[in-house]
């Protein structure tokens, strides 16, 4: 791996950011600025485009973590409240199917599709 040096303008080698002096003053700093500050712990909105684009670019493993670890955060909701919430879908598909009303499909339906797309 190459060592990482700043290169002149904005973004250097490695994901690293020149800070401007002017920048780091307005912050309040008193201390003399860093000269390179890691890309990602800059005070900066990035857009969810954006942070998919340099997801997409991680290496495999890295890639399945971070997917694991977001999978595994979910939406901050405890397991009392998914139990539940499965628990109401359950019943609403068991209801829709004893009524009658439920979209089915018998598995000769789903399969087809299926061989067809796995054959490509």
């Amino acid at each position: 791996m190459p060592a990482c040096s700043p290169e002149p303008g904005l973004f250097g080698e490695c994901g690293i950011r020149r800070v401007p002096r002017s920048r780091y003053r307005s912050l309040g700093k008193t201390l003399a600025p860093p000269q390179v500050v890691p890309r990602y712990n800059l005070f900066m909105n990035r857009s969810a485009a954006e942070v998919l684009e340099d997801v997409r670019r991680l290496p495999p493993g890295e890639f399945d973590w971070l997917l694991g670890e977001l999978l595994q955060a979910g939406d901050g909701s405890s397991a009392a409240e998914i139990d539940a919430s499965w628990k109401v879908e359950v019943e609403r598909r068991v209801a829709e199917s004893e009524a009658g009303t439920a979209i089915t499909y018998s598995w000769e339906e789903v399969e087809a599709p299926l061989r067809a797309r796995l054959a490509r």
